[in-house]
């Protein structure tokens, strides 16, 4: 079966005899054949595309119209790349490049190079190892994206909203079955309630590091009403899941987008704002219309000085 690029190489010698050695672009001198008469410099372009996914192709064409001289144009690396950039397809239309390459012709006609066979061979050999390459690699980049992509599904698994409607309707089976029922701490929960740190620190200590003090008794409110509704004994292990999901994003969202503003000394009214709206707000947005475990703002709050006290989040 004939291809796009199976180049007669009469038509290739064809296009270089009447080239003047010169890219068909009007007014661009680069050469197409190297000072040492052998090297193939110039471009063998299609004018309308060889593939669907290039510029100015013709679905009712041909691959043996595609192939043909009347299809092909000869041109300077620069040029062939700027006409062959999708981007540029409105810029450079087959009626143009058809009418660069007729005057082109005209202008060398009466300066006929001869043109010798070892050049011809060189310039299909070029585009033929070009696409080799291009194969090689496109194979290789397909390789790569789709490992990495195995990677992302193994460390994110699925989307954050994803992942919390998948622990919220795995609550919503364990009500329907019956057995939602405290049997034993979730490992995470676990070890958000352990104390990290090797110096203990009252909660009131770590909010005074970052200039907080003033906010110790609303602060300490809302983490013993928070330990105490995650600690009783009627928590199941489905609606742990959910806490330790929402406690990793208050963790990871207070250590991202607030913890660098306290280190950089902005105001408290700064990081104040920051708090409500990239933690307090964020880690609000996953609990979705139906909020099964009734949590609101304040108990977001008492998660972050959950965490606080138990020195999974610092302030300094």
């Amino acid at each position: 079966m004939v291809k796009p690029r199976d180049y007669l190489p009469s038509d290739i010698k064809r296009l270089f005899a009447f080239s003047g050695n010169q890219c068909s672009k009007p007014n661009c001198k680069r050469p197409v054949i190297a000072e040492d008469g052998v090297t193939v410099v110039g471009k063998v372009c299609h004018i309308e595309a060889a593939s669907s996914k290039g510029p100015r192709y013709r679905k009712k064409m041909t691959d043996e119209e595609r192939r043909k001289y009347d299809n092909l144009i000869l041109l300077c690396d620069e040029h062939h790349s700027i006409i062959d950039n999708k981007k540029n397809e409105g810029e450079y239309s087959v009626e143009l490049l058809l009418e660069w390459k007729k005057d082109h012709i005209s202008e060398n006609n009466g300066s006929e190079i001869d043109v010798a066979d070892e050049t011809v061979y060189s310039a299909i050999n070029d585009i033929v190892s070009a696409i080799g390459r291009l194969e090689k690699n496109t194979e290789k980049i397909y390789v790569q994206v789709s490992e990495i992509s195995q990677d992302l599904k193994r460390i994110k698994g699925i989307s954050d909203l994803d992942q919390m409607k998948s622990l919220v309707e795995d609550y919503k089976r364990e009500v329907a079955s019956g057995e939602s029922e405290f049997k034993k701490l979730f490992d995470k929960i676990r070890h958000f309630s352990s104390n990290i740190d090797e110096i203990k620190q009252e909660l009131s200590e770590k909010l005074a590091d970052g200039g907080f003090e003033d906010d110790t008794d609303w602060a300490t409110e809302l983490k013993e009403a928070y330990t105490k509704r995650l600690l009783k004994n009627d928590v199941s292990l489905a609606q742990q899941k959910i806490h330790a999901f929402l406690l990793v994003k208050v963790q990871m969202a207070f250590r991202r987008h607030v913890l660098s503003a306290i280190r950089k000394g902005d105001s408290q009214d700064e990081i104040k704002i920051l708090i409500d709206n990239q933690v307090i707000s964020r880690v609000g947005s996953y609990l979705g219309y139906d909020n099964v475990l009734d949590l609101y703002e304040d108990d977001i709050n008492g998660m972050l000085y959950f965490l606080t006290g138990n020195c999974h989040v610092k302030w300094t």
